[in-house]
């Protein structure tokens, strides 16, 4: 958990708006979103857990078409029936500038192939089915979202750079291949068109709709008071 805290830091702080969900009930809470400077947090989750704001069907989102600036999918994707069906899902519910982060562990990692191979399963969740980072960048491609990054951490060599980048002349790009984790970024690239001289007005929307089953309030984070501008 710590270490996904540590990749998710620097991506976050780049996401702004106004609501931030993670879908799937994956670490402490709001642990993962702790970071995030957008003011409204939820986590939405499949089985009951402590300090999560509702119970919902993964397959079919309780949450209005275009309400979310970003969604977190913390190894959600490895352990529900249809990934494909959460995605389309979660491209329905991001505004046209919505972001999508995915977390996963990579099935060709020393971790993965254990796993697969029946050894040391203990140390992987049971019931999970693995996903490599080519094929989940080949389902958002389908669903119209341009991937923007894609950081592979865990397990390298203990010189190697946390967050390495696609550079194929580089031997830690080739090491990082078989790190037993992957963080994926990928948004839609959609420009809203408006009407020259339409006066926008912000309005902030409910999260949920009818299908979900709320535990407690959603949760709000104050925005930080910016400086005067000299």
């Amino acid at each position: 958990m710590a270490l996904e805290e540590r990749q998710l830091k620097p991506v976050l702080s780049g996401v702004f708006g106004h609501h931030i969900l993670q879908i799937g009930t994956w670490g402490l809470g709001h642990r993962l979103l702790a970071s995030a400077e957008i003011p409204h947090h939820a986590v939405l989750g499949q089985i009951p857990a402590a300090d999560i704001e509702a119970l919902i069907d993964l397959e079919d989102l309780p949450i209005q078409t275009k309400s979310i600036d970003a969604v977190i999918l913390p190894h959600t994707l490895e352990f529900v029936r249809s990934p494909h069906r959460l995605l389309r899902e979660v491209d329905r519910i991001l505004n046209d500038r919505g972001q999508v982060i995915i977390l996963g562990f990579n099935p060709w990692s020393g971790l993965g192939v254990r796993g697969r191979l029946g050894l040391f399963r203990s140390q992987l969740p049971p019931k999970g089915q693995l996903y490599s980072v080519t094929r989940i960048c080949d389902w958002l491609n389908v669903l119209g979202l341009e991937t923007t990054e894609v950081v592979r951490y865990g397990s390298t060599r203990p010189w190697s750079s946390m967050r390495t980048k696609r550079n194929h002349l580089h031997l830690t790009y080739w090491t990082s291949l078989i790190a037993a984790n992957y963080l994926i970024t990928a948004r839609k690239h959609i420009i809203p068109v408006n009407r020259v001289g339409a006066r926008q007005k912000a309005q902030i929307r409910p999260l949920l709709g009818a299908g979900a089953t709320p535990l407690t309030g959603i949760r709000s984070k104050q925005a930080p008071q910016m400086p005067n501008a000299c």
